[in-house]
């Protein structure tokens, strides 16, 4: 489970897994920092292929709901705005009382993997149904690629990172937060639990975002600096598998920089680290698959 306190640029990490990644800068929260009010948690769904996703509320007097990845690593709030997009659910603007289309603001959002076009606008938008509301910017995609990936769960993208990371440009729209923050809707504390599976039945994966969160120590909870606000970067300075550390220089960990994306599925590791950590994992992964690691015609291939 993960969290992220955007107004003092911290992250919070707790992590059970085989694979640990220690921080630099572990921070103790402060009996100043338990002042906000009581906070709301959002459900957080997840799917195999689909990411994690929330509903949200766009649109007036009857809120669309609608369905919007969790993105750390971006800042663009945006939403599919017309039946040309090719998914079964979108946003009717024209069933909105309160819709803005902002003239001649077009606008391309590249990711790693995917893109999309759209224009700007903007509606009231709240995170659940007796949430406070607020007007936010938001592009209306009109067409994608490699974007959506249909049967597609969710219909857009809520962007949570720093408003630097607003494309084209920081200055051609405010961020959800930022705009929320300013009608104090919200503050611009909250954190982001991805879980697992419930069972090995199920494919469905859970957790939830809290807004206004508490930022008291919880149990296992340790907090670490946020070194540039951008994206979420932060500082790692040891990756260990099964409690033995696997890099001789936390440099190269950080090599060009380590952050957080609840946008992606991917652990991502720069190659001199990938090639170690591989070596580290692929006894557990034979044993798994009950190969023996000497048998060459069975050997993970390095591609």
């Amino acid at each position: 489970s993960s969290g992220i306190n955007a107004e003092y640029g911290l992250y919070t990490v707790h992590i059970e897994s085989a694979i640990k990644f220690p921080l630099q800068g572990s921070l103790q929260a402060t009996s100043s920092d338990r002042r906000w009010k009581r906070s709301t948690n959002v459900p957080i769904t997840g799917k195999p292929e689909q990411g994690y996703f929330i509903n949200i509320y766009l649109g007036s007097p009857k809120p669309q709901r609608l369905s919007v990845v969790v993105d750390t690593g971006s800042s663009n709030f945006a939403i599919a705005g017309s039946s040309t997009v090719g998914i079964d659910t979108y946003f009717y603007s024209s069933k909105s009382t309160t819709f803005k289309k902002s003239e001649d603001k077009s606008i391309k959002v590249q990711y790693f993997n995917g893109s999309w076009e759209g224009y700007f606008a903007s509606d009231v938008f709240k995170f659940c149904d007796k949430c406070e509301s607020g007007r936010v910017d938001v592009a209306l995609i009109t067409s994608f690629v490699n974007f959506f990936a249909p049967p597609s769960l969710w219909q857009g993208i809520l962007g949570l990172g720093y408003k630097t990371l607003i494309q084209p440009a920081p200055d051609a729209a405010d961020s959800v937060l930022d705009s929320l923050t300013r009608k104090g809707a919200v503050t611009q504390i909250f954190s982001i639990e991805l879980c697992g599976r419930e069972n090995q039945d199920s494919t469905q994966l859970n957790g939830q975002l809290e807004l206004d969160a508490t930022a008291t120590q919880a149990d296992g909870y340790v907090y670490t600096d946020v070194v540039k606000q951008w994206y979420y970067q932060i500082e790692l300075t040891d990756l260990t598998v099964d409690g033995q550390s696997v890099v001789k220089d936390c440099y190269e960990l950080n090599k060009p920089h380590a952050i957080i994306d609840s946008g992606t599925t991917n652990i991502m590791l720069p190659t001199v680290v990938y090639w170690t950590v591989l070596a580290a994992i692929e006894p557990y992964a034979y044993n798994a698959a009950e190969i023996p690691p000497d048998d060459s015609e069975n050997e993970i291939k390095r591609v």
